[in-house]
Order: structure tokens, then C-alpha cells, then sequence
């Protein structure tokens, strides 16, 4: 039956049926969003640190997301990368509304319905741990999907220790931060950065 279930996900995934980021069996976890979270303190530029696969950035780099206030509970969403297949950049406007305190929802087609966007952990000027959950319909097969950045306030990234840090938040949630899963994002040599490190 388990080998059943991940052959039935990965054909899910093929097909983009389900958003492959990190698909596991059972329910979301249960996580602790930032408390007190304050939006115009998160406003401006944020790097992209590490992120799960997913298919929207997937062959980009020098990734960077920055926010605009729109109003006191929207927000214009610019994200920015390289596609290093294609030597240009890619740039996808969005916008973000406030549902409740640390979680936001975010879309980039008027078409589409805001996806979660949930600051799990933020100190507004070094890093932001950005989670994400959706479940499957209640049924036999109970698995969920999720997605995780970790962002940085500057392209060089965080340190050894505050990378610890965060992984020992998540590891409490039980969110998954295999090198595998989470993988670093190149925010070196990027085209249009006045300073190439």
C-alpha cells in the first residue's frame, strides 16, 4: 500500500496535479506563527536563503522577493530570478493580503486562489522562515504538501549558527530540512547586482 501511495503522488506530481514541493503522508503539522507580526517592519527586499523544490523556481537563482504596501492589509509582491538554463531573468508580480496576524495569503494570477504564505519565525532584519501546507481531501489517503523558504535581508546569507537555529525551530515542527529537500539558493554573480560576490 505505502509503495502504492508514493507511485499515485509521483504520478500526481508528473502530471501537476499536486504542488510536489515536499509530499509526505498524514496531516500538516502543527506550527507556531510569528507572534506580534508586523508588516511594515517586514516591507522591502528579502533573499532567497534555501528553499524546497518546486516548480515555479525551479532553474532560477540570485532569487529575491521584495514587498510593496499596497494598504494596511495588502501587499504588491515582486519576485525576481535568474534562469540559468536561458541566461535571462524572470520576474513575476503578485500580490499578498493579510488573513490573520503572521499569515498571508499570495497569488500571481487574479485567476487563481491565494496559496499560503505563513511566517513561521522573522526578526524583520536578518531572516524569515516562510512555510506553507496544503492537505489532501479527507478520504483513505490522508498526505499533505508543503513549501519552505528561509530568507535572508542580505544576498551573503546567515551564518552557520542562526542556519542552525532555524533548523532546530523547524525539527520541532517536524518539518523536514534534508539538504535534499531544502537546498541552498546561488546568490552569487548575479546579472544586474552592482556587487558580484
Amino acid at each position: 500500500m505505502a509503495s502504492y501511495t508514493v507511485t499515485a503522488l509521483g504520478i500526481l506530481c508528473t502530471f501537476g496535479l499536486v504542488s510536489c514541493q515536499f509530499v509526505s503522508l498524514g496531516s500538516c503539522p502543527e506550527v507556531k506563527l510569528q507572534e506580534n507580526f508586523d508588516l511594515d517592519r517586514y516591507l522591502g527586499k528579502w533573499y532567497e536563503n534555501r528553499r524546497y523544490a518546486n516548480w515555479f523556481s525551479l532553474f532560477s537563482n540570485c532569487v529575491t522577493a521584495e514587498y510593496t504596501k499596497l494598504s494596511e492589509t495588502s501587499v504588491k509582491v515582486n519576485n525576481t530570478g535568474w534562469l540559468y538554463l536561458s541566461n535571462e531573468s524572470d520576474t513575476a508580480i503578485g500580490n499578498a493580503i493579510v488573513q490573520e496576524g503572521a499569515k498571508l495569503g499570495v497569488r500571481f494570477s487574479e485567476f487563481s486562489p491565494y496559496g499560503n504564505y505563513w511566517v513561521l519565525s522573522t526578526d524583520y532584519t536578518s531572516h524569515s522562515i516562510v512555510w506553507s501546507c496544503e492537505e489532501s481531501p479527507k478520504g483513505a489517503i490522508q498526505f499533505n504538501s508543503q513549501l519552505l523558504w528561509i530568507l535572508s535581508r542580505s544576498p551573503e546569507g546567515l551564518s552557520e549558527t542562526e542556519l542552525d537555529r532555524l533548523f532546530d525551530i523547524l525539527h520541532g515542527y517536524g518539518i523536514n530540512t534534508d539538504i535534499r529537500k531544502l537546498k541552498p539558493t546561488k546568490q552569487t554573480n548575479c546579472f544586474g547586482r552592482s556587487i558580484n560576490m
